[in-house]
């Protein structure tokens, strides 16, 4: 079970995925200034 989150800087793109079972959510937020997220 695992939640993975990568920020690309150069292309400005954030990737997120989760395992096959997909019992881990991944919750996120954001605002002008940041990006928040956080598994279950």
């Amino acid at each position: 079970m695992f939640g993975l989150v990568i920020w690309d800087r150069e292309k400005q793109v954030l990737y997120s995925g989760i395992d096959a079972i997909g019992s881990r959510t991944l919750y996120y937020k954001t605002t002008s200034l940041t990006r928040c997220i956080a598994p279950n």
